[in-house]
Order: structure tokens, then C-alpha cells, then sequence
């Protein structure tokens, strides 16, 4: 379970501001490239900071090749 220092979100709120799909952050989750927590049978909270290392990893590339 989460700490209060951790933010978590649910998968659509964090597929909604991140820009992708749904299913997407459940590949990414499944994939184990990110956290979740399963609240129920239906509700998952992902961890943010999962999420914005992920991309942040993945746009290293792009600005390394810019400069």
C-alpha cells in the first residue's frame, strides 16, 4: 500500500494527464515498468512518480540526439 509521501492516481486520471491511453498505463503496469495497487475488483492507483521517471527515461534519447 501506498505511503502519504507516495502520490498515487488512478490508471484513467493518469492516462488522461499523461496523454495516453488507458491501456497503455495498464501495459506499462502489467509490464512492471510502473506501480499499481489494486482497490477493489475494479480500481487500480498507479504511483506518479513511476509514471514521469518512465517518460522522463524515454525522452532522455530524444534530447540527447537535439543537442
Amino acid at each position: 500500500m501506498p505511503t502519504n509521501a507516495e502520490q498515487t492516481i488512478t490508471q484513467a486520471k493518469a492516462a488522461r494527464r499523461y496523454g495516453v491511453s488507458e491501456k497503455t498505463v495498464r501495459k506499462w503496469r502489467r509490464a512492471g515498468l510502473i506501480r499499481g495497487s489494486r482497490i477493489g475488483p475494479r480500481l487500480v492507483l498507479v504511483h506518479v512518480e513511476d509514471i514521469e521517471r518512465l517518460l522522463a527515461s524515454a525522452s532522455a534519447p530524444a534530447q540527447a540526439r537535439a543537442a
